[in-house]
C-alpha cells in the first residue's frame, strides 16, 4: 500500500531514499500523469514572466517603431504608401534601417545587412538570414490596409494573449521531451539495478526516473526565471539526475518491508 501520494513527492524527491522505496515497490504505473502535472505548474513562473517581458516591450519598445509606420494600402495588388520614397524605417534608438519602403522601384534589393525588409509595388522581400531572403508576392492581395493604430492594436493583443497562446505548445513540448528522457534514464536504471543486485521491472524504473526528474525540473525552472547563464548547465541537470536515479534504484534494495503484525484483542475476563 502506498505510502506517500503524488502531492508529497514534490517535496520528498528532493531527499527521502524511504520514498524513493515506496515508489519502486508500491506505486503502479509509469508516472507519466504525475510528470504532466508537475510540468504544468513549474512553466506557469516562466509564463507570467514572459508576459510581463511582452508587456514591457509593447509598451515601451515597441512604440518607437510603430510611431514610424505611415498608411499603407494594397488594392488589387498594388501597394501605396503616404510618405515620400523611398521610407525608411529605423531601428528604435538608431539610425540602421530597418525596413525600406520603395513603390517607385528605385531600391529592388535589401543591401543593408541591417535590412529586415523591403516593401515594393507588388512584393514583400524578408531577410531570413545573413544570405538568404524570401519573396513574398503580394499581386493576390485584393484589399489591405495599414496604419500605425491597426499595428498598435496588434501589439496590444499580442502582449495580452502571447504567453497564453504559447503555454499549451510548451507544456506538450517538454512533456514528450521529458517522457522520453525518463524512457532512456530507466534503462541507465537498469545497469544501476544490475550493478547493485536489485530486481526491479522496467516500469518501475520508468517510474522512479520520473520522480528523479523532479529536482532537475526544479532546478531548470529556478535558473530559467533567474536568466543566470551557465556553461555547460546540461551537464550539470545530467549528473544531477543521475544521482537521484541511483538513489532511487539503490532504496529499493532487500525485501519490501513487512508491515507489523497488531497482536490480537485480549479477551477481556468479568467476574
Amino acid at each position: 500500500m502506498k505510502r506517500y501520494n503524488a502531492i508529497q513527492a514534490v517535496g520528498l524527491s528532493l531527499f527521502s531514499a524511504s520514498f524513493y522505496r515506496d515508489v519502486g515497490q508500491n506505486w503502479r504505473g509509469v508516472g507519466f500523469g504525475y510528470l504532466f502535472l508537475l510540468l504544468a505548474v513549474l512553466w506557469i513562473p516562466g509564463m507570467v514572466q514572459m508576459h510581463g517581458w511582452v508587456t514591457r516591450f509593447v509598451h515601451k519598445d515597441a512604440p518607437a517603431f510603430i510611431n514610424q509606420i505611415p498608411p499603407i494600402t494594397i488594392s488589387h495588388g498594388q501597394v501605396s504608401a503616404e510618405c515620400s520614397m523611398p521610407y525608411v524605417i529605423k531601428e528604435p534608438g538608431g539610425n540602421e534601417p530597418l525596413v525600406i519602403i520603395d513603390t517607385t522601384g528605385g531600391t529592388t534589393s535589401l543591401g543593408d545587412r541591417h535590412t529586415a525588409a523591403l516593401l515594393t509595388k507588388t512584393k514583400l522581400i524578408v531577410r531570413q538570414g545573413l544570405n538568404d531572403t524570401r519573396v513574398y508576392d503580394l499581386s493576390t492581395v485584393e484589399d489591405f490596409h495599414l496604419d500605425r493604430n491597426r499595428v498598435q492594436h496588434w501589439a496590444e493583443m499580442t502582449g495580452q494573449w502571447l504567453a497564453t497562446v504559447c503555454y499549451p505548445f510548451v507544456l506538450i513540448g517538454s512533456f514528450i521531451y521529458r517522457m522520453v528522457q525518463a524512457l532512456i534514464y530507466a534503462l541507465i536504471g537498469l545497469l544501476f539495478a544490475r550493478l547493485l543486485n536489485i530486481t526491479l521491472g522496467y516500469a518501475a524504473l520508468v517510474r522512479l526516473s520520473v520522480f528523479a526528474l523532479t529536482p532537475v525540473l526544479i532546478l531548470c525552472t529556478v535558473q530559467e526565471l533567474a536568466q543566470v547563464p551557465l556553461t555547460g548547465w546540461w551537464i550539470v541537470c545530467l549528473a544531477v539526475a543521475m544521482v537521484y536515479l541511483f538513489v532511487a534504484v539503490k532504496a529499493n534494495a532487500g525485501p519490501p518491508p513487512v508491515p507489523p503484525v497488531e497482536p490480537p484483542p485480549q479477551p477481556t475476563i468479568t467476574g
